[in-house]
């Protein structure tokens, strides 16, 4: 009886690492502390310091960015996705200084030129880092395009 015991517990330990193992989307505890400094940086710091983590594909979005910056008064995470080595996206909830309710979209995380970057959208990640990736599915239709606002 005990052996038989001791073999279930076992075969359940391996299981339960097989389940948890195969997880897909484990994010690297590295990817996640920088984007909760992110997070901390959005809801309490000022644009100098949000800005420190982003990047931008051209000045026109970074100019657009701090003309129109509004602090982040809560942020939900619903999940990440790796989508390649060193790129992830994060599906989120936010709720900017002044609005009443929650708006979903998508934040990503990727290594640029060495070092991790925040990408506010996927209009502003570097080609390196699509390497031929549809990120079209990270779109919010309803966003507007620096370029349509200018």
């Amino acid at each position: 009886m005990r052996k038989r015991l001791i073999f279930l517990i076992i075969a359940y330990s391996f299981f339960m690492t097989g389940i948890v193992g195969c997880s897909a989307n484990v994010v690297p505890t590295d990817v996640e502390n920088y984007y909760m400094d992110f997070i901390d940086a959005a809801k309490n710091g000022t644009f100098e310091d949000f800005v420190s983590f982003v990047h931008y594909e051209n000045t026109d979005h970074l100019n657009y960015a701090e003309e129109s910056y509004i602090q982040m008064e809560q942020c939900e995470i619903e999940r990440w996705k790796q989508l390649s080595a060193d790129l992830w996206v994060v599906e989120i909830k936010v709720m900017m200084e002044g609005e009443s309710t929650m708006q979903g979209g998508f934040h990503f995380v990727g290594v640029v030129n060495g070092e991790y970057r925040i990408m506010l959208n996927a209009r502003n990640v570097p080609e390196a880092l699509r390497n031929g990736l549809d990120l079209s599915e990270y779109l919010n239709p309803d966003a507007l395009d620096v370029d349509d606002v200018r």
